[in-house]
This record gives structure tokens, sequence and C-alpha cells, in this order.
């Protein structure tokens, strides 16, 4: 039953589980070619449809995990649901196509960190001790276990309070100490500040100050990269990239009204950015 039922999201928040002689054929893949669409309001009616055009021979593939979770949460999530361990090109690649995703900052020799980041040595061992890939430095599975359980435990309590924007500040300056700049928990966190910088009381947009207004749009385009290497084909992310292209063009538009009105500023109003985030959504 668990590993051929699929979830059901209901318009209440809660989840149900359905079986699909069909439907629970497709394989899975962290980089599938189709995505599946429930119709409620037509008896729970399963539809496939395919992401990119999928050549003769390349079997159809779909996901049952979440694409912004690192490697090892993917991979942890399917074998205790679903019973089985991916080796996926994705899972297969330390770097997770170049995102790194789930790198982690490296401490160096000694306690002088050397600037690089630590990588799984063989990420479809569960238990893969992990490292450097700019020096001999190398952390054990255990300790790298330990360390995202912590995280992953202050990130599920900034995000499941009402906190204020500092916090959020607060802990993603700390966490940018252990983890890569595209880490999924970071990656998680910036999401939600970029929403609260613009909408929040004291920090609307044209309350922003000229750095915090480039930080929101430069952490946007820097989401957007990732999700072009994840989701090239738009059709995974499409409502968590959709809120990113939102907050860049408000940012974008924001802040060229200011550059409008600065006499100062030596820089024209270029809105070319923005409106390709708007045509983007389309």
């Amino acid at each position: 039953m668990e590993v051929n039922a699929m979830v059901i999201p209901l318009s209440n928040g809660r989840e149900i589980c359905g079986l699909y002689p069909r439907g629970c054929l497709l394989e899975h893949n962290c980089m599938p070619n189709s995505f599946y669409t429930f119709d409620c309001s037509k008896g729970m009616k399963l539809t496939f449809k395919t992401g990119r055009d999928i050549p003769k021979g390349e079997h159809l593939t779909t996901t049952y995990t979440h694409a912004l979770w690192g490697t090892q949460l993917r991979r942890e999530h399917l074998k205790t649901n679903k019973y089985f361990a991916c080796k996926c090109a994705r899972c297969s690649d330390p770097t997770e196509l170049g995102t790194f995703l789930s790198a982690l900052r490296c401490m160096g020799l000694e306690n002088e960190p050397c600037g690089g980041f630590q990588l799984p040595v063989s990420p479809l061992h569960e238990t893969s001790d992990w490292q450097c890939n700019r020096c001999p430095a190398q952390i054990t599975h255990d300790q790298v276990n330990l360390l995202m359980s912590k995280i992953g435990e202050e990130v599920d309590d900034v995000m499941g309070r009402k906190c204020s924007v500092k916090e959020f500040e607060d802990l993603i300056y700390k966490l940018q100490n252990f983890l890569h700049p595209n880490h999924f928990h970071l990656q998680t966190l910036k999401h939600s500040l970029i929403q609260m910088y613009g909408h929040f009381p004291g920090h609307r947009l044209h309350e922003l100050s000229d750095e915090i207004l480039h930080k929101k749009i430069q952490m946007c385009r820097e989401m957007m990269s990732i999700i072009d290497v994840l989701d090239p084909d738009s059709f995974r992310l499409t409502l968590y990239a959709g809120v990113i292209l939102l907050e860049q063009q408000a940012g974008l538009v924001e802040l060229n009204k200011r550059r409008s009105r600065s006499a100062d500023s030596p820089q024209k109003s270029d809105l070319s950015e923005a409106l390709q985030c708007v045509f983007s959504l389309i």
C-alpha cells in the first residue's frame, strides 16, 4: 500500500492516499520528465503530463519526494516511505548537478577554514564520510548527521513560529558559517525572508534601505539560478519560483523608482529585468 499509494492533498490542508493501477507504474527520478495533478472535483482523477519532449525509448518518470531537499534527506524519505534507494544522476553527483544544495563549509585543518566545501565521498552510501573539495579535511557521517539534526531543529523552530525579520536574518547569518550559500536549509529561510522584505510592517518596499532592497533582489537571482538547474523545464517548482519572480520584479520596480527620483544617480531607469520576471510567470 505505502509503496504504490499516491498522496493527494485536499483543499482543507489534509492528505489522503489513493491507489492508481497505471499511475503507480511510473518510475521515480529526482529529475523527472513528467508530473501529475489530482482533480478532486472529478473523483480524484489523476492526470500525468510530460514536462518536456521525451525521446522514444526513454522511460516515463516522476518524483515522489521534494525537489528542494538535499540528497541525504530525499533518499531517506524514499527509503522510509517507498522502500527503495534512489540512484538517479542527481543523487549520484556529490554536488547535485553543481547546485551544492547539501554542501557544508569546510572548517579546515586545526580550525583554519580553507574556503572549500565538504561533500559526500560516496553519495549513494548512507554512511559515507565527507571530504573537502579543496583540502584534505574529512568529517564523518555521524558528525554530518548531528550537525544537520541541530540545524534542522533551528530552521523548523523559526519557520513554525511568527518570527521577526531580524530572527530570520540572524539565523541565516549564523548558518552561513556552516553551510554552502546554496544549501537547502538556507534556501528555505531565504524564500521566507524575500517575502518579509516588502510585506512586513516596518519593512514595506518603500521603507527598505537601498542595501536591503539590493539584498532582496540578489537573493531572488541566486535562488532562481538554482531552480534553473533543478527544474530547467519549469514544471515542478512553478509555485515556488513564481513567488521568487514576483518578489524580484517588485524589488526591481521599486529600485527603478528610486533611481528615477534621484538626481545623483548615474544609472538610467531600466525595467527589462522586471519585465522578464513577469514574462517568465506567463
